[in-house]
């Protein structure tokens, strides 16, 4: 259940201290370790998103 809830919460985009905080975790480090794994499409979709904006801004010289 602890999985499950990091995996929401980091799908929701909530920061990662305040999941670390959260879980009860004694570090911000445990929680990167444990579920970095999980950003990675957190990441794609971050690059996705900032590349669209970057194709819209060229349309708009």
């Amino acid at each position: 259940m602890r999985h499950s809830a990091a995996s929401l919460l980091i799908a929701a985009d909530v920061p990662l201290k305040t999941i670390s905080d959260s879980l009860g975790h004694s570090s911000i480090r445990v929680t990167s370790d444990t579920y970095g794994h999980l950003f990675s499409p957190a990441k794609a979709d971050a690059a996705n998103a900032m590349q669209r904006l970057l194709d819209d801004s060229d349309e708009c010289e």
